[in-house]
């Protein structure tokens, strides 16, 4: 060529044009393999034997070098991990019904009258402690005391059981309370020198009247207050007798016994008195005659009472108090046959005999608590 130098200046500028236009051309990433190869070249074929790794000082070998080497080693040889077998939890264990499962306890029969009657401890408790440290109903036991007058009439259509008489006595009756709604009772009046008229001998003869009470008392409270009311019912077993001399001939001794329902209402009217109300029945009553005349009212009868009473408390403290009381009892005795001995009085032999019992009893007491 002549021109080397021109040549040169042209294929150089050539050169720089197609390098601008491949500078300008937008890459295309479809042709990404054709630069890219196969595959990229992996950690450990940049470690093959095609190149060689200097280390700054030879007779050291490069500690990083030797590291990685040994940890893909270790890599290389190691098992791959095995995921752990997945199980389904256990189904949940069905328990069959079995006869043997120990029943639920109950309280017994003794228990439950236990506490009917005389109250849950915790029920007792509470209520001891809400009252009134002067209230009456701490007392555990009363006892009573009352001189008390006896006015008896006895009505019939035979004359043996017609009379009347009237005597001072003497009434004692004990409280004692196990809970403050259940108590004991024992009640016992008698007469000092009763007299009845004897008519065939012109006479007063002596009369023995006494009346006995043995029950239980239930108490209900309508408040905490000493001001509160209370109801008591009672259930006694009483005996009412009246005895004269075996040798009267136109007398005879009789005694009445049986149960007794009875219920009283107290009413505070302050912090010092009280008053008390009640009533009382004795239904289908046992009633006897006895004598050494053979004197009888007829065969079997029918004996039946009822009763009420009124009266007051002095209310000094918890302890001490003072009272009156006066009841009315009304016994019905009705016999069936006739007459053992004629009426003295009608001469007649009556049958059918009734007998209307009136006692009236009015007593001014003292009641100690404790």
């Amino acid at each position: 060529m002549k021109n080397p130098p021109l040549v040169r200046f042209i294929l150089l500028f050539t050169l720089l044009q197609v390098g601008q236009a491949i500078a300008q051309t937008p890459f295309d990433p479809s042709t990404a393999a054709l630069f890219k190869g196969n595959s990229s070249p992996e950690p450990e074929d940049l470690d093959s034997t095609r190149f060689t790794v200097t280390s700054p000082n030879p007779d050291k070998p490069d500690a990083a070098v030797k590291k990685k080497k040994q940890v893909n080693a270790v890599t290389a040889d190691a098992p791959s991990p095995v995921a752990p077998p997945t199980t389904s939890p256990p189904a949940p264990a069905i328990l069959a019904p079995t006869s043997n499962l120990a029943p639920a306890e109950h309280p017994s029969l003794g228990d439950q009258v236990k506490v009917l009657i005389l109250g849950n401890d915790d029920q007792i408790e509470d209520f001891h402690k809400q009252i009134h440290p002067s209230d009456r109903r701490n007392n555990r036991v009363e006892i009573e005391v009352a001189p008390t007058y006896v006015y008896d009439s006895s009505a019939s259509n035979y004359s043996f059981r017609q009379f009347t008489f009237q005597s001072p006595g003497l009434d004692v009756n004990a409280h004692v309370w196990l809970t403050p709604f259940f108590g004991l009772q024992v009640n016992y009046l008698s007469t000092f020198g009763a007299t009845v008229m004897s008519p065939q001998a012109q006479q007063m003869v002596p009369l023995a009247f006494q009346d006995i009470e043995i029950g239980l008392r239930f108490r209900k409270h309508f408040g905490l207050q000493r001001r509160s009311s209370s109801l008591t019912w009672g259930l006694d077993f009483i005996q009412q007798t009246q005895q004269v001399p075996s040798d009267t001939v136109d007398r005879v001794s009789t005694s009445t016994s049986g149960l007794s329902l009875s219920l009283q209402a107290d009413i505070p009217m302050g912090l010092s008195y009280s008053t008390f109300l009640g009533v009382e029945l004795q239904p289908e009553l046992v009633h006897s005659e006895s004598s050494n005349a053979n004197i009888h009212s007829g065969g079997q009868n029918e004996a039946n009472a009822i009763g009420a009473w009124i009266g007051g408390d002095f209310i000094f403290d918890r302890q001490h108090q003072m009272f009156w009381k006066l009841h009315e009892r009304i016994e019905q005795d009705v016999f069936d046959g006739t007459a053992s001995t004629p009426d003295p009085v009608t001469n007649s032999t009556p049958s059918g005999v009734s007998i209307t019992n009136s006692t009236t009893m009015f007593s001014i007491g003292y009641r100690w608590g404790s």
